[in-house]
C-alpha cells in the first residue's frame, strides 16, 4: 500500500527529545511540510526530504543540512 504524507509535521518534539538525550546527531526523514522549528537543536541535524516534498528553494525554514531522497 502507498503511504502519503499530509504535511504539517510538528518538528519540535523530536528536536526537544534530541536536546535531552544528546545523540551524536538527528536524521529527520520528512516531506519538509511543516512550520519552522521553534526549538534550537543542540546537535547536528540532517534533513532527508522525501520525493514530492518541499522544493529545495523552500528548505530555508529547516535548520541544518538538507539532502533530497532519491525516488
Amino acid at each position: 500500500e502507498h503511504v502519503r504524507g499530509g504535511g504539517g509535521t510538528a518538528f519540535d518534539p523530536v528536536l526537544s527529545y534530541a536536546n535531552e538525550m544528546r545523540p551524536d546527531g538527528v536524521v529527520y526523514f520528512t516531506d519538509g511540510w511543516g512550520p519552522r522549528p521553534e526549538v534550537a537543536c543542540r546537535v547536528p541535524i540532517l534533513w532527508v526530504i522525501t520525493p514530492g516534498g518541499v522544493r529545495p528553494d523552500a528548505w530555508g525554514h529547516l535548520p541544518g543540512r538538507k539532502v533530497p531522497m532519491r525516488a
